[in-house]
């Protein structure tokens, strides 16, 4: 499932069952980038607050982040930065 949550709305997660989850911080920066790309500029994501989704791009996408998580390290900054590009053109 993927869940946008705006920070500045000061959200709360109250997490009762073990479950996989990946959490990064899209600053509101990121969608700027896009417009580099020719595309038309982002203003402001539209989501409904408390409503998760299965996009399978997304979660396909941040799949591809979990070796670089296990072995942060060695993750290249190129990777994780298309990875967050992309992953902002989706949403």
């Amino acid at each position: 499932m993927t869940s946008i949550y705006d920070l500045r709305c000061d959200p709360v997660a109250d997490l009762r069952d073990p479950l996989h989850s990946l959490m990064f911080h899209l600053p509101r920066t990121a969608p700027d980038a896009t417009s580099d790309a020719g595309a038309p500029r982002i203003v402001d994501l539209r989501h409904r607050l408390g409503v998760s989704t299965d996009d399978p791009v997304v979660r396909e996408l941040l799949s591809a982040l979990r070796p670089a998580m296990a072995n942060h390290r060695e993750a290249h900054p190129l990777f994780l930065d298309h990875v967050a590009l992309a992953v902002a053109e989706c949403i």
